[in-house]
């Protein structure tokens, strides 16, 4: 069994159900510059959680609520954990919900490493088992998909320098910052 926890799902969920401010909030993100305008009014127009009861917003906040301790027990049972955001749900951000997923995770205790391997090695380890067999990706070898983030900086002391990258290579291909 792998487990994807999408921990930042239900965290934009809470701020969101029953609430347009808390939509305009994440919409006021910088990173939302990025998302085609027809997108931004779909989130808005389809009130798919800001239109909802605010009777039930206690029912979504102990679904967050029990959802965390119910990852941190897999995760210390060292089920396998995968990355995931559920984007375009609205408020996920495609790219950047990535990193909110990696904080919530790091918040729920999982050391930066397993954090980081969430989103790297135990996808390509995924995929080889379920998928693909002879996919070779998820590791940094000789033979593999050439998709690396550079940083400046060490991922395992700090995630936060993935919100920075200095440059990506894209199936071999290099991109710097600009």
């Amino acid at each position: 069994v792998w487990l994807t926890p999408t921990i930042s799902v239900f965290e934009s969920l809470t701020d969101q159900w029953a609430s347009p401010e808390g939509l305009e909030e994440r919409l006021a993100r910088p990173e939302t510059r990025y998302l085609p305008g027809s997108l931004r009014r779909s989130w808005r127009e389809s009130e798919i959680y800001t239109g909802r009861p605010a009777r039930e917003r206690g029912r979504i906040e102990a679904m967050r609520d029990f959802h965390a301790p119910l990852v941190q027990a897999m995760h210390e049972a060292r089920v396998p954990i995968l990355t995931g955001t559920d984007t375009p749900l609205p408020g996920m951000v495609p790219g950047f919900a990535l990193h909110d997923e990696l904080d919530a995770l790091l918040a729920l205790g999982m050391a930066p490493r397993d954090v980081l391997d969430a989103a790297t090695s135990q996808a390509g380890s995924f995929i080889r088992s379920h998928v693909d067999a002879s996919a070779r990706f998820g590791t940094i070898t000789p033979g593999a998909r050439a998709d690396i983030v550079l940083v400046d900086g060490n991922p395992i002391e700090d995630l936060g320098v993935l919100r920075h990258p200095l440059g990506v290579m894209v199936r071999g291909h290099w991109y710097d910052r600009a």
